[in-house]
C-alpha cells in the first residue's frame, strides 16, 4: 500500500474485478467482511470432514468463468467511467 487514496475501492465479493483493474494499472483496496478473500468459494472443515463452497451450489449452474467475466466488465466500466 503506498498511503495514497486509491483509485476504486472494492467492497466484498470482488477479486476479480479488483485483479483486472490492478492489471490494468488503477489502484484499488479491497474491503472484505470475513477474515479471510475467499467469498463464497472455500474450504470449510466441520466436524473433521472437508467441505467445499462454492457460488455455484448457491447460483445454480453458474461457473468459475462467469464469475471471472463478470469481473472483467465490472472493471472495464469502471476503467471507461474514471479515464
Amino acid at each position: 500500500m503506498t498511503g495514497r487514496d486509491p483509485d476504486v475501492i472494492v467492497v466484498g465479493a470482488g477479486l476479480a474485478c479488483a485483479k483486472y483493474l490492478n492489471d490494468h494499472h488503477v489502484s484499488v483496496r479491497i474491503i472484505e467482511a470475513s477474515d479471510a478473500l475467499v467469498g463464497r468459494v472455500r474450504t470449510d472443515k466441520v466436524d473433521g470432514f472437508l467441505l467445499d463452497r462454492g457460488f455455484q451450489v448457491l447460483r445454480g449452474n453458474a461457473s468459475i468463468e462467469g464469475a471471472l467475466i463478470s469481473g472483467r466488465r465490472a472493471a472495464e466500466a469502471i476503467i471507461r467511467d474514471i479515464h
